[in-house]
């Protein structure tokens, strides 16, 4: 964590710049940081998004990928249907899983396997998903009174923030049958 420099906000602006880690606590960590001199100062920040810069994030390997890089990106199934956007990547502990589809009220999860998501396409900004057979996937909703799902409207999925600040980064790799987590240096920390 003290490698990546200053802590940026969503903006990215610096919010505070860690001096040392001095403990764990509940899967957090406790820092010290600069312009922070006591723990009611501290109380402050609990809750607070902070962000690391992109340049410090080292550059991922061969099917190695940023969870800011994934959300946004179009979903298809292998006949080319579109299924919606990712919105968001969650590890629960028993792998990493992909949720996406056309807006946030309905949504489908899919383990993220090279089985079942056989290409990520992060230049075209696209991948495609291989769904179990017993999960059925409805159609698109339409056009007419559906939810607008266009960039930067209601219903859309998020974007990447902007590229001063990395988002939430956690790694992934997909060697064999399942993904793994890369060492857990993370770019968003909750305090």
């Amino acid at each position: 964590m003290l490698a990546y420099g200053p802590l940026l906000d969503e903006e990215g602006r610096e919010l505070l710049r860690i001096r040392r880690v001095v403990g764990h606590w509940k899967g957090g960590l406790i820092v010290e940081a600069e312009d922070v001199p006591d723990r009611t100062h501290a109380e402050f920040l609990r809750g607070l998004r902070v962000y690391v810069p992109r340049s410090a994030l080292p550059e991922p390997g061969e099917e190695e990928y940023y969870h800011v890089d994934l959300v946004g990106l179009r979903v298809f199934d292998e006949e080319g249907r579109d299924l919606g956007r990712v919105l968001a990547v969650h590890d629960f502990g028993g792998g990493e899983i992909l949720e996406y589809g056309h807006d946030r009220r309905h949504t489908h999860m899919i383990l993220f396997t090279r089985d079942t998501v056989p290409e990520v396409d992060l230049e075209n900004r696209r991948i495609v998903v291989r769904p179990p057979a017993e999960v059925v996937v409805p159609p698109a909703p339409a056009a007419e009174g559906g939810p607008e799902t266009a960039e930067g409207e209601e219903g859309a999925a998020p974007t990447a923030t902007p590229e001063a600040a990395g988002g939430f980064a956690g790694m992934r790799r997909r060697p064999g049958g399942r993904r793994r987590s890369a060492p857990r240096g993370r770019t968003e920390e909750e305090r």
